[in-house]
């Protein structure tokens, strides 16, 4: 049983596409955001939706509000090296 569920889930995103899904997914998150602008969890869905887009912009934008909401360096210097790749500078 459990195997049919998983074959009709499967043909459903073949059917809709990949990318109907990650833009349904980041429709309902960036609602979320914007009701509940400090929750991490919502920022983390963020930074990982703009990463699989590859959107750099917003992908650079989150995870700077990620890195300051919860005190991660690791993010922080990721905003800033994708923001200087956006912008040209190279070290």
């Amino acid at each position: 049983y459990r195997r049919d569920i998983d074959r009709g889930r499967q043909e459903k995103i073949k059917k809709r596409g990949f990318n109907y899904y990650i833009n349904e997914i980041e429709k309902y998150t960036l609602k979320s955001f914007k009701y509940y602008p400090y929750d991490t969890a919502t920022l983390f869905l963020l930074t990982k939706i703009y990463a699989i887009k590859r959107d750099l912009n917003k992908f650079a934008y989150f995870s700077y509000i990620y890195g300051i909401r919860h005190h991660s360096t690791y993010d922080l210097q990721n905003a800033q090296k994708t923001r200087e790749l956006i912008n040209g500078k190279r070290h």
